[in-house]
């Protein structure tokens, strides 16, 4: 796990106090938080849940995830309030046992759409590009 004692730009004050003074908090938040992720990865790893750490793109890894499950007998569902997900696991597959949970807002009532219920056209499944 990665800590920088950098300030970002956007955090820097004016005066050279400023600056120091920032930094220093910086780096508690930062040490702070990477306490906390360490020890909630422990906990669920010691549950025996599966951790992944995305480098990148979030959305893509737990989807790609949560599509190696899906090839098991397990159901998953992946929850998120991006459509991104379902989009990619639309496109992906059509097993029964893969969901995507859409979790509502404000006016907006949660949804649960099943991968194989969403049919695409083959044409149109050729057509999305994905990155690995």
């Amino acid at each position: 796990m990665k800590f920088s004692s950098e300030v970002p730009e956007k955090c820097r004050g004016r005066e050279l106090g400023r600056e120091k003074y920032l930094s220093t908090e910086q780096e508690k938040i930062n040490l702070k938080n990477g306490k906390r992720y360490f020890n909630l990865c422990f906990k669920f790893q010691k549950d025996g849940f599966v951790v992944k750490q995305a480098e990148e793109d979030a959305e893509y890894l737990i989807t790609k995830s949560a599509l190696e499950i899906g090839k098991g007998s397990q159901s998953v569902v992946d929850v998120g309030e991006d459509i991104d997900h379902m989009v990619i696991i639309t496109a992906s597959t059509n097993y029964e046992n893969i969901f995507f949970s859409k979790t509502g807002r404000s006016k907006t009532e949660d949804a649960l759409y099943c991968a194989a219920s969403l049919n695409i056209a083959p044409h149109i499944r050729d057509i999305i590009l994905f990155h690995d």
